[in-house]
């Protein structure tokens, strides 16, 4: 036994493993003095900023470093809180995203997505925008204030 953990001595004494060694070790000194000058910089810009900051709410930082944001949740919009007229775009405005054909694009279900139209809703197994498998779709009818889907056909007209 005391041949092999000679070896093992005599390998990690080498000149090339020292060498190795010492060359990571520099290059992680180097990689943590170039990151602290970095933040450094942000710091003296001003870019040290968090992204959820309001820009007339203080950011406080406490001694751990962190920031600390005053701004409680409470005080932020809740997207279902708003009328669905500010979400609505233009019904001529809308484009398939398969084709590119602008205001012919079909509801499609169960997802709700209006992003297809009629004829590519045939050929696409999938909503483009969320995945979710397309079992039919709907009309969206201009005169329904609330924006709902009228259904055009209970399923997919081809099989599969």
């Amino acid at each position: 036994m005391a041949g092999g953990s000679s070896a093992v001595l005599r390998l990690f004494t080498s000149p090339y493993v020292l060498s190795c060694a010492v060359l990571f070790l520099c290059l992680g000194v180097c990689c943590i003095v170039q990151l602290m000058s970095c933040r450094y910089n942000r710091k003296q810009n001003g870019e040290d900023m968090p992204l959820l900051a309001r820009s007339d709410s203080p950011v406080d930082r406490g001694d751990d470093g962190i920031a600390h944001i005053g701004t409680p949740a409470r005080d932020f919009v809740r997207l279902s809180s708003l009328p669905p007229s500010i979400f609505r775009h233009d019904e001529d405005q809308r484009r398939c995203l398969a084709c590119g054909e602008a205001g012919k694009c079909v509801a499609l279900r169960p997802c709700g997505h209006v992003v297809l139209c009629r004829a590519c809703s045939d050929y696409v197994y999938t909503c483009p925008h969320c995945g979710q498998y397309i079992s039919g779709v709907g009309l969206r009818r201009s005169d329904d204030p609330g924006g709902r889907h009228q259904d055009a056909e209970a399923g997919r007209s081809h099989a599969y």
